[in-house]
């Protein structure tokens, strides 16, 4: 090559072509103006391909047509962006709960070549560690948008905001791992609402994307995979911007400022749990004070909780956030700002599945509060109560196309009745606290006392993912032991609703001081009712509020635990 151009350096040229070629062109005559802007295009685009071939002509891509990836150095552990390398074509980079944190990327070079044959390696499908069967059942190309990750989120560069490779880890980690687990009730992961919501408001707001960063990567942090100080350094933008916000007459009370105040608040309820934390727990108390106050004031501005009905995700996660710390205290006397029992417009994009008739859904608790003379509330609870179950367990099982696509109206449902729930709670007994648990004097009082703490265990349970609902009774299972203490036999009439509040509460007991003495409890009660096994006990509260996907097997442990 060298000698080639050295000898082309030496002799002249036996054809040269001018530096600029002319056309030339009568302006005068209007006649031909078409024809004339025809031959320029003609002419331009003719010396363009001259100098420089297009993409649109007719060849094919060389097989070393490089393509950009993200890698992780082994020097800095960081990312950056390399070209493609043929000798890691086949690396598999994820962000599964298992893996490095890195967008993943896959792909095949001759993909690229449309008229060359694919083997079958190449057009082998992409697979998640956990998740073989669904990429099987949906075979994708390896190449794709994945390939090119780290522009994803801004393709553009056109956000309001700077994400370099780091941060755009994050977000895939949050949109592949996290967005698909928010809604506990998604078992199947088929809700979008949280991606498409909650990550699309974030990109369009430097407040609520440092926010979502903040909390990823608290979560990341408390997994080993990103530094104590990415999480402080984030919080710290995180608020900065916030406080911008507030300086801004049409960004002070923005539905993605209120977002951002709101993932704040959680933040500083999770930071006392990560060990390397050196503030006191006292400070994580006093910002949460002050976060929390900002929220309930911004809300109050906006009309209330449900006067937000327009965005339903943030609407959604204030609600089970009230509800969680509501159903903690087993109060609702510390609550920053009132919610409604069932907000106007949240049902309005779909059907509430409670709406059907009762007649049609078999219910026997509220036949069986009649009975014992429970308060009119309890009663009517109790029969949106049994539609709830119902609607949980054709949604479990799949077998109800007409039940809310989105799980996420199914959450909100089991947060409105326990709010119905502890509503009443403080109505009917305002001397309730958490240190000096009174009982009701009377005996229909005691009697709906102890089925409304029974039926927020069962909408906790039930609406929570399989395990750690736990905490969330450490309030309500000694009130509901010492409603069982004071009360006598008959009060519990008849046998299958003492089964059934029994075994709800060893269920939501697990895990607490409260544990042996509900199982205790149990078996004495299916001794005397004569239930020798746990299949009978499920029969025998089979007519009562009960979803078998959540409790079922709950039962079957505590069962085994009394009599093993």
């Amino acid at each position: 090559m060298l000698d080639k151009l050295e000898g082309g350096q030496e002799g002249e040229p036996k054809t040269s072509q001018p530096q600029n070629d002319f056309l030339f062109i009568n302006s005068a005559d209007d006649a031909h103006q078409g024809r004339a802007r025809r031959n320029i295009r003609s002419f331009v685009m003719q010396k363009a391909r001259k100098q420089k071939l297009w993409s649109t002509s007719k060849r094919n891509l060389s097989q070393s047509t490089s393509i950009p990836a993200l890698t992780r150095t082994e020097s800095t552990g960081g990312l950056e962006l390399q070209l493609y390398n043929e000798n890691n074509a086949g690396e598999n980079q994820n962000l599964a709960r298992d893996g490095v944190l890195s967008p993943f990327t896959s792909y095949s070079p001759s993909l690229l070549s449309p008229t060359t044959e694919r083997s079958a390696e190449e057009t082998s499908y992409i697979t998640y560690p956990t998740m073989r069967t669904r990429s099987e059942a949906f075979p994708t190309p390896r190449l794709g948008a994945q390939a090119f990750s780290q522009l994803t989120f801004d393709p553009f560069n056109s956000l309001p905001i700077t994400l370099d490779s780091k941060s755009h880890a994050i977000l895939r980690y949050f949109s592949t791992v996290l967005a698909s687990s928010i809604i506990p009730l998604d078992i199947r992961q088929q809700s979008t609402v949280p991606r498409n919501a909650w990550l699309a408001e974030a990109l369009l707001n430097p407040a609520l994307m440092c926010g979502l960063l903040c909390a990823t990567s608290l979560h990341l942090c408390v997994l080993g995979k990103v530094p104590f100080e990415d999480v402080d350094r984030l919080k710290s933008q995180a608020v900065s911007q916030i406080n911008s916000n507030l300086d801004k007459a049409n960004m002070r009370i923005s539905d993605s400022n209120i977002w951002a105040v709101h993932v704040m608040l959680c933040i500083e309820e999770s930071l006392p749990l990560v060990a390397e934390r050196n503030e006191p727990e006292t400070d994580c108390y006093t910002v949460r004070s002050i976060h929390l106050s900002g929220l309930s004031r911004m809300v109050q501005l906006r009309g209330g909780l449900a006067a937000m009905s327009t965005n339903r995700c943030l609407q959604a996660f204030i609600l089970w956030h009230f509800t969680a710390h509501a159903t903690a205290s087993c109060s609702l006397e510390h609550t920053a700002f009132s919610i409604p029992d069932q907000p106007s417009g949240i049902w309005d994009h779909c059907g509430s599945p409670l709406s059907s008739d009762r007649e049609h859904t078999p219910n026997a608790l509220p036949l069986h509060l009649q009975e014992i003379q429970a308060d009119p509330d309890i009663i009517d609870i109790g029969h949106d109560l049994g539609l709830y179950a119902a609607a949980l367990d054709q949604w479990f099982a799949g077998t109800d196309s007409s039940l809310p696509t989105d799980p996420l109206d199914l959450q909100n449902q089991a947060s409105f009745l326990t709010i119905r729930l502890l509503r009443w709670l403080s109505r009917t007994n305002p001397t309730l606290t958490s240190a000096s648990p009174s009982i009701p004097p009377s005996f229909s009082a005691t009697v709906s006392h102890a089925i409304c703490i029974v039926c927020i265990m069962f909408a906790v349970i039930c609406s929570s993912t399989a395990q750690g609902f736990s905490t969330l009774h450490f309030t309500t299972v000694p009130r509901l032991k010492l409603v069982f203490e004071s009360a006598s036999d008959r009060h519990f009439c008849p046998w299958n609703l003492k089964l059934w509040a029994c075994a709800i509460g060893a269920i939501a007991a697990v895990g607490s001081e409260e544990e042996e003495w509900f199982a205790w409890k149990l078996s004495t009660l299916c001794v005397a009712s004569g239930v020798p096994t746990c299949e009978d006990l499920l029969e025998r509260v089979s007519n009562l509020p009960w979803v078998g996907y959540r409790l079922d097997k709950a039962l079957e442990a505590v069962w085994e635990h009394i009599w093993w």
